[in-house]
């Protein structure tokens, strides 16, 4: 018993270090990554819009909070881990919370005005991460 427990544990660890791998692979360091920076004339002068999806380590939605660092801007995801901020142009950091997994915070992201920022944010909830 086991081995056969010791053998499904390895097939485990495979199966998800594969799905880590293919889910990770548009992600900078496996954390974050800035998909786009466009200009975006539908929000007014001087704001800019900054937008992503949260995910766990197998690419599912997963319900974390976001800020935006030294700022009052903060909100939850929805349910497929999408979140959305209309904020004044500026150079920001945004963070993303979940309990029971580590704090992501971005580098200093510059956002123009006018301008669509989208990030995506991966944050590790398997044993592997920790």
């Amino acid at each position: 018993m086991k081995k056969i427990t010791t053998v499904l544990a390895i097939i485990m660890v495979t199966i998800t270090l594969s799905l880590s791998a293919q889910n990770k692979k548009d992600l900078v360091d496996g954390k974050y990554k800035i998909l786009e920076q466009t200009p975006n004339t539908e929000v007014e002068a001087g704001k800019t819009l900054i937008t992503g999806r949260v995910m766990d380590f197998m690419g599912r939605p997963i319900a974390a909070s976001v800020s935006i660092e030294g700022t009052n801007y903060g909100m939850f995801v929805d349910s497929l881990g999408k979140y959305k901020f209309i904020v004044p142009a500026g150079k920001y950091k945004i963070k993303a919370e979940y309990t029971g997994c580590n704090a992501l915070k971005t580098s200093t992201i510059d956002c123009k005005p006018q301008q669509k920022t989208v990030i995506n944010l991966l944050l590790g909830t398997s044993m592997l991460d920790f």
